[in-house]
């Protein structure tokens, strides 16, 4: 059974056809999500705990993805 967190988070298993490392393929999903309007401004992520799980990949991973959006100004840091 599919609850709204499950429909926000519907980004997450869009998959990207990209090559390259897992970390800019992550970035560009999230930054087509954005584009898409599937995350909305103020939206609250998961945290970089949580994206790890949930896409079986490491922190650090998560990390650089984010880090790329932010200095794109497509994501705001909160800790």
């Amino acid at each position: 059974m599919s609850g709204p967190t499950d429909t926000k988070r519907f980004w997450l298993t869009t998959p990207v056809e990209m090559r390259g490392p897992y970390y800019l393929q992550l970035s560009e999903q999230i930054r087509r999500a954005i584009a898409n309007g599937e995350l909305t401004p103020g939206q609250p992520l998961p945290s970089e705990r949580e994206l790890a799980d949930i896409l079986q990949t490491s922190r650090t991973t998560i990390r650089k993805a984010l880090g790329i959006l932010v200095a794109e100004d497509l994501l705001d840091q909160r800790h």
